[in-house]
């Protein structure tokens, strides 16, 4: 089955379709979010792209994922990968330009574009 991601019109949370709290509250079938219990929530896309070109790419990459302890561009997959979250979008740059939702909405999403800083920023030491 495939995993579809939802928002909520309210509280704006993400929410899974692999999500135990929306499968065992049957938040599917009464189309009402798990978490605030308003509903409607919406079906997101099932992929995201942050950046309309590589200079937009390299500008955000330049001020998140290169000042972060946790970046790291050796690993050849995700579980490997210091920062999953910098893994897809190095992944993206090199392939179609997407990452999937539930990654861009880990990193912020403002609208329809990246926050200008990631929430899971680490300040690397000096």
């Amino acid at each position: 089955m495939k995993t579809e991601i939802y928002k909520c019109c309210k509280c704006k949370h993400v929410h899974s379709s692999e999500n135990r709290e929306m499968k065992k509250s049957g938040a599917f079938n009464k189309s009402v979010c798990p978490k605030c219990g308003s509903a409607p929530y919406y079906l997101m896309p099932d992929d995201f792209e942050p950046f309309s070109n590589g200079a937009e790419f390299m500008s955000w990459q330049s001020n998140n994922c290169d000042k972060c302890s946790k970046y790291e561009n050796t690993s050849t997959n995700e579980s490997e990968a210091g920062c999953k979250l910098s893994f897809h979008l190095d992944l993206a740059s090199v392939q179609d330009g997407k990452i999937p939702y539930l990654i861009a909405n880990q990193i912020g999403i403002r609208k329809i574009e990246l926050v200008s800083k990631c929430k899971e920023f680490d300040k690397a030491e000096p």
